[in-house]
């Protein structure tokens, strides 16, 4: 019995979100392991960063949030995206990619589930 057409493109899908996943993870450490062992600091790092995806992404930002999220939208971004971004840039400077791998993307879920819980 062969599966419906949509579980395999839904399947197909999966697989792909998943590889990509992979690799933007992995790039983000590698890619940041070797700006912070080049002449760039944590800070020119996430400038780099935050310009090229805050110029693709506030077209969409300022058509589709309703201006009454944006504060909220704000504190997001300053806090677990910049905030997050310098911690791990200077981070890199002084630790194995290796360790990243390991404590950088495992620090993710369990600060995740540290913080959402309730008291």
């Amino acid at each position: 019995m062969n599966p419906p057409h949509t579980a395999i493109q839904d399947q197909g899908k999966g697989l792909l979100a998943a590889l990509a996943v992979v690799l933007f993870w992995s790039g983000f450490n590698i890619v940041s392991r070797l700006g912070a062992t080049a002449a760039f600091s944590p800070f020119d790092l996430a400038a780099i960063r935050f310009a090229v995806s805050g110029t693709i992404a506030l077209p969409l930002f300022l058509r589709y949030v309703p201006r009454q999220d944006w504060s909220r939208h704000a504190a997001l971004a300053l806090f677990g995206g910049l905030g997050y971004c310098l911690l791990a840039y200077s981070g890199f400077a002084f630790a194995p990619i290796a360790h990243a791998g390991v404590f950088v993307n495992g620090g993710i879920a369990f600060w995740t589930i540290l913080t959402s819980s309730p008291p």
